[in-house]
């Protein structure tokens, strides 16, 4: 293709570049060095895609060969590099963040839910076994306030059957001296 401007004559758009212009017009010159960089610029970015997609191709290659290779020793960890790789190719590192969220919902939120259930398990058995020591607690002081009760009842009843036992041996005394005094 001929460059009616510059005078560069460009036989192919491979993927090599173009040595600087040899033709006629003035080498050197500001229209030439904006085609020349911009052509530069055009390889580089065809070059860049080219190896891209080929790059691309080989890691996608090799994914479905790990994937083929799981549940062998070295499989998994092989399927997950391969993975990894081929998704930062074709996502960028963007996927990195889709993926944590990904294995947290899948792999880590089921143990998080669990243990936060175990949690709450174990915070309500502790209240109730608070709950149940408050009880026996207050059962405790009701039983000693009764035996406290009880205690100065039975020693009050005691007092009170010493005192009669006091005022019979009084009486008997008082019966003997009157049955000796009437004899």
């Amino acid at each position: 293709m001929t460059n009616p401007t510059t005078g560069a004559v460009i036989a192919s758009f491979g993927l090599t570049s173009v040595p600087p212009f040899t033709g006629t017009g003035t080498p050197g010159g500001p229209a030439f060095t904006a085609a020349y960089d911009d052509f530069t610029a055009a390889l580089a970015t065809a070059n860049a895609e080219a190896g891209s997609a080929n790059q691309q191709s080989v890691a996608f290659s090799k994914l479905m060969a790990a994937e083929g290779a799981r549940g062998t020793t070295g499989g998994e960890a092989a399927y997950q590099a391969a993975r990894v790789a081929y998704y930062t190719l074709t996502k960028g590192d963007s996927w990195i963040q889709e993926e944590k969220e990904r294995v947290a919902n899948t792999d880590a939120q089921p143990v998080v839910n669990s243990l936060a259930s175990q949690y709450r398990n174990l915070m309500e058995r502790r209240n109730q076994q608070t709950r149940t020591i408050d009880v026996i607690n207050g059962l405790k002081d009701k039983v000693l306030s009764v035996k406290d009760d009880l205690t100065f009842s039975v020693n009050t009843f005691q007092r009170q059957v010493d005192a009669i036992k006091n005022q019979i041996n009084k009486d008997k005394k008082i019966q003997i001296y009157m049955m000796l005094n009437l004899i």
